[in-house]
């Protein structure tokens, strides 16, 4: 059984004052709009079997989403993700490694 997270906030398309929330899991979405939402980073598909045939964001799409990210908790879901897939890419590991790092230390000013 297949299980999807929400890993960084969105509003519903249908309904903009919806807000699915970092964390949240989503039940009521057909296959072809999780998989969308999958491509786009805005979620994640948790199942029990391996996650390298899942389709994956690009790199350079995600290092965009990483940048404007805020929420430190989606980026390390992120650098989860990236870490166990089959064939992690150095340039989205720096670039997640290095916005966690910057959003800490505004943290701490």
């Amino acid at each position: 059984m297949k299980k999807v997270i929400v890993l960084v906030e969105f509003a519903d398309r249908d309904c903009f004052s919806k807000r699915y929330k970092v964390g949240e899991e989503l039940v009521s979405f057909d296959e072809d709009r999780i998989s969308k939402l999958a491509e786009r980073g805005l979620v994640k598909i948790e199942n029990d079997e391996s996650n390298d045939d899942l389709p994956r964001i690009g790199a350079t799409e995600l290092i965009a989403i990483v940048n404007e990210t805020t929420d430190v908790d989606a980026l390390n879901e992120y650098l989860s993700a990236e870490n166990e897939a089959k064939k992690p890419r150095s340039t989205v590991l720096k670039a997640i490694e290095d916005r966690i790092s910057k959003l800490t230390e505004q943290t701490q000013e």
